[in-house]
């Protein structure tokens, strides 16, 4: 998909705006006459948004993050997989990464978080999972694709 940094790198090429920095303190910051404001979304309740849309919920770099203090709620609230393997995670966080998946039964994940020009020192593909990982992602999709609830009710909850 296109990304804002896409749009951006378009717009500076074209002469539009002089920076990406320039767009976003002119335009698109907060406060800026084409800022959207994005709604905001609580851990848990992303979690429960992703089940009631009949996804399954994967905590992404929590080495990175700083959110290995709410994995466990999380786990109690849906919580399914864990990104385990990530290019910035060491060798002892994917370590204990790895024993939260095995004792709580999540599925391992992982990553090269790949984002095209934004990050160009990673390259896709450079970190990966078992395909047992994807197997197991595949599985889990369909149980909570089939037993998901209204979307309408968590989203209502969320924004009503």
């Amino acid at each position: 998909g296109v990304e804002t940094a896409d749009t951006l790198g378009w717009v500076v090429r074209k002469g539009i705006v002089p920076t990406t920095q320039y767009a976003f303190q002119y335009y698109i910051g907060d406060g800026g006459p084409a800022y959207i404001p994005k709604p905001k979304l609580t851990p848990i309740q992303a979690v429960e948004l992703i089940l009631a849309s009949g996804g399954v919920p994967v905590l992404a770099h929590p080495g990175l993050t700083g959110s290995d203090h709410i994995i466990d709620e999380l786990v109690e609230h849906g919580l399914r997989g864990l990104e385990a393997f990530h290019p910035m995670h060491d060798e002892r966080q994917t370590r204990r990464y790895l024993e939260i998946v095995e004792k709580k039964g999540l599925i391992i994940t992982g990553g090269s978080d790949f984002h095209g020009a934004t990050k160009p020192d990673i390259r896709i593909g450079s970190v990966t999972v078992g395909y047992e990982s994807v197997e197991r992602l595949r599985e889990e999709a369909k149980r909570v694709w089939n037993s998901s609830r209204k979307i309408a009710f968590v989203f209502d909850r969320t924004y009503g």
